[in-house]
């Protein structure tokens, strides 16, 4: 009679010994206990990010005697304006005055206008309307200047942009252009989104 090979463990020996597994257990616990710390960790992280998140919004109030440009912060966060920006057909405007002479000619250094530099400032969360520019009709320039920078809006020629971030140095984009297409129900108008950063963004002395 033949004996049968001896059937082999697949585990060495020295695994099989008791002190062994109970050490093989104690670190597969220590590994789950970590993971799930760091993973923990991941969730508070998340969770003080969107306790902080802010949402600037460029909105511009338009009637037959005045304009009004605005911004707000709508978030639960601080916004640090880390650049503002005009555009008029793409390009960029130096400042109010530049638009203006690009708009109107000669007839912008008839107009007087309310400006409130909003690069560098930081927005608290939930703040009101602010204006950062406004023109009043009080002469026959200033209402031409009304008419033409509401076209200028309507039609999209002219844009204010912002870039901001939050303090844990996330970033967005954010647009007159893109509130007034959200309003008309085009999402996809003007400039908004999350950025790297704001490094390479247009300024302007706005």
């Amino acid at each position: 009679m033949t004996e049968r090979p001896k059937e082999r463990s697949l585990l060495p020996k020295w695994m099989m010994r008791p002190q062994m597994l109970v050490a093989l257990s104690a670190l597969l616990l220590s590994l789950c206990g970590l993971f799930i710390s760091i993973y923990e960790a991941s969730l508070i992280r998340q969770s003080q990010r969107a306790a902080t998140w802010p949402y600037v919004e460029i909105g511009a109030s338009l009637s037959a005697g005045r304009v009004t440009i605005w911004v707000e912060n709508t978030g639960v966060g601080p916004a640090r304006i880390q650049a503002g920006a005009l555009t008029y057909k793409g390009e960029l405007q130096e400042d109010w005055q530049q638009l203006m002479r690009n708009l109107g000619g000669e007839i912008a250094d008839s107009v007087d206008i309310y400006k409130s530099l909003i690069n560098g400032r930081v927005l608290p969360a939930n703040s009101e309307r602010e204006a950062i520019f406004a023109l009043t009709k009080n002469s026959a320039a200033e209402e031409k200047m009304i008419m033409l920078i509401r076209r200028a809006i309507r039609s999209g020629d002219l844009d204010i942009y912002v870039c901001y971030c939050s303090v844990y140095d996330e970033c967005w984009r954010s647009s007159l252009q893109h509130l007034i297409g959200r309003t008309r129900g085009d999402a996809d108008s003007g400039v908004s989104g999350e950025v790297s950063d704001c490094d390479a963004a247009q300024r302007s002395r706005i």
